[in-house]
């Protein structure tokens, strides 16, 4: 009798710390998820439990979701002899960068993509992080005080390629602009606001890079 006890209690005994073993990883699992249903749900009661002893702070292995689109754009700007002023419409720089890839996955044009798209988010993060300073610095390369941030350089010299391959012929300088397309995430659903937010970051008047061409 008492080895038969002794055998239940121990079995009792491991399928209460299995439970509760079960319990805190999928509590910590769910707490480190991106958002969702579920973790906007139960919000209360997984940060009741993590908070303060099992509380984290990053999402190594589960980032939020990507929630905007970048788009690169870019018009060439010539001055004339008699000192007038021209600028040529606007080219979309990205999404033709981003079908040709969708349409071959091997195009050689699949490193340009990668380092177009690098370039816009590095800018876009140092001009949040901090606006005047990284202003300071792109004027100062534009003056030749300094060298270009190594992600202005790429996006020169993709819009100039992209702006020589569309009208074949040399600008002056290139005015970029890149919009920026923030869709709703779930917390927008369910709060009923599902409209995108768009914005947009126009840089500088820049000298053309001297390109062939894509």
């Amino acid at each position: 009798m008492k080895a038969r006890t002794k055998e239940k209690l121990f079995t009792a005994w491991c399928m209460i710390l299995i439970f509760i073993l079960v319990f805190h990883f999928c509590m910590t699992l769910i707490y480190n998820a991106p958002d969702n249903p579920i973790t906007y749900y139960y919000d209360g009661m997984i940060q009741t439990y993590m908070a303060p002893i099992f509380i984290q702070n990053w999402r190594l292995f589960a980032p939020n979701p990507i929630s905007t689109n970048n788009y690169l754009w870019v018009r060439g700007y010539s001055e004339r002899s008699d000192g007038e002023e021209s600028f040529t419409e606007w080219v979309n720089v990205s999404t033709p960068l981003v079908e040709e890839f969708h349409h071959n996955r091997f195009t050689p044009l699949r490193l340009a993509l990668a380092q177009t798209t690098t370039a816009v988010v590095e800018t876009l993060n140092k001009h949040s992080k901090d606006e005047d300073a990284y202003k300071q610095e792109i004027k100062a390369a534009i003056d030749g005080e300094s060298d270009y941030p190594f992600e202005i350089v790429i996006l020169k010299n993709t819009s100039s390629m992209v702006l020589h391959q569309k009208y074949n012929q040399h600008y002056d300088k290139i005015h970029m602009r890149i919009y920026i397309n923030e869709f709703a995430d779930y917390y927008d659903y369910i709060t009923g606001d599902e409209t995108a937010e768009e914005s947009m970051l126009d840089l500088p008047l820049m000298p053309y890079a001297e390109v062939t061409g894509l």
